[in-house]
């Protein structure tokens, strides 16, 4: 299992603040070594142009870090939020498809611009592939 957080992004919030009220929390758990930010639920703008670049601004606070970033979703959830952008297929993906089956790729079907996804929940572990 690799040790990771969730972050759930909050557009209500300014990028850089937000993003550096994260960093600082993070700061006290040197065992963090992936954050995946989620792009998931209905806290998104209607707008997916509006959400691009919303987490475009947001990743590149967290790359700047030097933290392992990762888009945590599925199909439908980026497909409606992010209308199949594919900007952030160069970021590793963490795949949610919670179906008790431990191999990353089981089941995946290309989105966003990934063909494969680096992470996949299953159960309460993350594997991660390099």
């Amino acid at each position: 299992c690799v040790q990771e957080t969730d972050i759930i992004p909050s557009q209500k919030v300014e990028v850089k603040k937000q993003a550096a009220d994260i960093l600082l929390a993070l700061k006290n758990y040197t065992n963090i070594k992936m954050v995946g930010i989620v792009v998931e639920g209905r806290d998104w703008n209607t707008e997916p142009t509006k959400n691009v670049q919303f987490l475009t601004a947001f990743v590149n606070e967290f790359k700047k870090a030097k933290l392992l970033t990762v888009i945590q979703t599925e199909e439908r959830a980026w497909d409606r939020i992010m209308d199949r952008n594919s900007d952030f297929a160069t970021l590793p993906l963490w795949w949610n498809q919670h179906d008790n089956q431990p191999e990353p790729g089981r089941r995946f079907r290309p989105f966003g611009g990934w063909r494969q996804p680096k992470a996949k929940q299953y159960g309460s572990c993350l594997l991660y592939t390099s």
